[in-house]
């Protein structure tokens, strides 16, 4: 082999290196291309709502703590089968569960206690409450749902009443909120159009009761809190000293003095006195 024919060898050798490192560089570009344009859409409907709120870093890194702190070992709710999908997490008797729980009042009590998770973690509950109050001042509640890594099925909230409210926090991505349009069919969720909105530090209104709506997949750690108004209190009332008052109260009615049963117990009443005497 001449000097030449070396040279061109080793000239098509480089050519060659030259385009596929230019081919993994575009290969490259289009990927972050694409991945931006997925990053806008999370956002796409939220940029069509000015008036959305956003909490501060500070608030949400916060929160978060309080939210790593809840002892999820002991919160396996077996009760939202509404919500839990196929691929759920099976408690030891083999029952389906989801690391969610409430605030607020127990809708299971005739007295408006609150509920075990509201005086369990109180720190948490009132930070949450503290939020909606600053961005949400008018929003009227009775509740608060706390659900850690659901990915909810499409359902609808049939026991809420009015717009509720939900918000994200921790370290995920996409997640977001899939809502149809009023009084669709929530039966089946395909060939559905559904908006989609980013709830990550940021609150976003839906009514639940009459918009189907399910999480979208994704992937970390996400936690998500729901203010809302329920219909199934036992109790609408919280339950507080002010509340109590004399027409709550048992009355007993004062006895009739010239009535026979009131002489006869009068006349046993002495008989007894007698005999101790």
């Amino acid at each position: 082999m001449n000097a030449s024919s070396t040279l061109k060898k080793r000239k098509r050798i480089i050519e060659q290196s030259s385009l596929e490192i230019n081919n993994n560089k575009l290969k490259k570009k289009k990927k972050k291309k694409k991945k931006k344009n997925h990053n806008n859409n999370n956002n796409s409907n939220n940029n069509k709502n000015p008036n959305l709120k956003i909490i501060t870093e500070q608030e949400h890194n916060k929160c978060v703590n309080l939210f790593r702190n809840v002892n999820w070992n002991e919160v396996q709710n077996t009760s939202r089968l509404n919500v839990i999908g196929n691929k759920a997490k099976k408690n030891a008797k083999g029952k389906s569960y989801c690391h969610s729980f409430i605030f607020g009042k127990n809708m299971k009590s005739s007295t408006g206690e609150l509920s075990y998770f509201s005086t369990e973690y109180p720190e948490l509950y009132k930070a949450l409450k503290k939020l909606i109050k600053k961005y949400h001042p008018n929003h009227t509640y009775t509740n608060i749902t706390i659900n850690k890594n659901l990915t909810c099925k499409l359902h609808q909230d049939k026991g809420n009443e009015g717009p509720s409210f939900i918000i994200g926090f921790g370290k995920y991505e996409h997640g977001r909120l899939m809502v149809l349009p009023p009084h669709s069919n929530s039966s089946s969720s395909t060939n559905k159009k559904f908006t989609y909105y980013n709830c990550l530090k940021t609150f976003i209104p839906f009514n639940g009761k009459t918009q189907p709506h399910k999480t979208e997949s994704f992937k970390g750690e996400r936690y998500t809190a729901v203010f809302y108004k329920t219909t199934m209190l036992k109790n609408g009332n919280e339950k507080s000293n002010s509340s109590r008052s004399s027409k709550n109260k048992s009355v007993v009615p004062s006895p009739d003095k010239n009535s026979s049963l009131f002489k006869n117990f009068q006349k046993l009443k002495q008989q007894m006195i007698k005999k101790k005497l």
